[in-house]
């Protein structure tokens, strides 16, 4: 909430080690550039970049699907 757009969002997920990531499966409301990339402690990172601004009252959502080993 606020009266200020936002700009240069970045959302990331942490997964720890028993969750697997199913590949394809991450989607976002608002365009993003999305990436995965291993932490430093083994986890799987989950990354979206949003590619434009949003605006005061605007919302949006990212998703994805894990299995549990």
């Amino acid at each position: 909430s606020g009266d200020r757009p936002l700009t240069g969002i970045v959302l990331a997920d942490a997964l720890p080690a028993r969750l697997v990531y199913v590949p394809d499966s991450a989607a976002a409301s608002v365009a993003s550039d999305f990436a995965t990339e291993t932490g430093d402690d083994g986890s799987t990172v989950l990354t979206w970049r949003l590619q434009r601004t949003l605006r005061p009252g605007e919302s949006g959502f990212v998703r994805f699907r894990t299995v549990v080993k």
